[in-house]
């Protein structure tokens, strides 16, 4: 008993022994001795404790320089962000004279009234339109228009209807106005139109519906006759030529239409 005790001692010492050394060669001086009795399995031992991190150890030495490398290719050119502005500079030379500007328009009081003025008359040749189309058939003659619905009244309901429809009764001042009337007649197919001129304050002086004398007249020859003393109001025929005659007799109205 004695002799396996000692056999498991010097065992367990050769086991510690290999631990420790690396490399050691193999002796089995104490299995040539001693009994083949394998034994008991000894209680294993604590782990250690870890060993030291391998970039711990010791740098090596630096290598030697390597030869310089080729040229490498240029960069892109790519404009730096600007620098800090800098101190100011000193002041330069007094520059020459240079060109006269443009002369400013003044507003002043006369060109504002003469806007004005302007303003108002487009405003008053448009009034002017606007009446004359709502007519069935117009025509313009100088300033003013000549317009009429085909209707045919009495001397006095057509003085009515002109003047209600913003106008007065037609009177040519001219010869241009007499012929123009005319072809108002013809574009609604009447013979006959009653005019703006009256004797009925005095006999055989006609005038106009403002009582003014005529500085136009074309009367056909022989008239105005006032026949039967019952002819005091005024047509135009479809030849240009003018006729006294009764103030109840309808005929075509046609009315003028002036800018005021």
């Amino acid at each position: 008993m004695a002799l396996y005790k000692q056999c498991l001692t010097a065992l367990l010492l050769l086991q510690l022994n290999l631990l420790v050394r690396v490399g050691t060669e193999t002796t089995n001086p104490l299995s040539q001795s001693c009994p083949a009795y394998a034994g008991v399995p000894g209680t294993p031992g604590h782990n250690g404790l870890p060993g030291r991190d391998g970039r711990d150890g010791k740098d090596g030495r630096d290598g030697a320089v390597g030869p310089k490398g080729d040229k490498g290719d240029p960069g892109i050119g790519v404009q730096g962000p600007p620098g800090k502005q800098g101190p100011a500079g000193p002041i330069g030379p007094k520059g020459g004279k240079g060109e006269p500007g443009k002369t400013e328009t003044v507003v002043n009081d006369h060109s504002i009234t003469s806007l004005q003025s302007e303003v108002t008359s487009l405003k008053a040749r448009l009034s002017l339109v606007e009446k004359a189309t709502t007519f069935r058939t117009f025509r313009k003659v100088g300033q003013k228009y000549y317009v009429t619905d085909g209707l045919s009244m009495s001397f006095d309901e057509g003085v009515k209807f002109c003047r209600d429809t913003g106008g007065k009764m037609v009177l040519p001042r001219n010869e241009e106005e007499n012929q123009a009337l005319t072809k108002v007649m013809a574009s609604t197919g009447s013979s006959y139109a009653l005019i703006g001129a009256t004797d009925r304050q005095h006999e055989g002086i006609f005038v106009d519906l403002e009582t003014r004398p005529l500085n136009f007249s074309k009367w056909t020859n022989g008239e105005p006759n006032d026949s039967n003393g019952a002819e005091d109001c005024t047509i135009i025929v479809n030849d240009g030529l003018w006729n006294d005659i009764s103030c109840n007799s309808s005929h075509l109205i046609v009315c003028e239409i002036v800018n005021l």
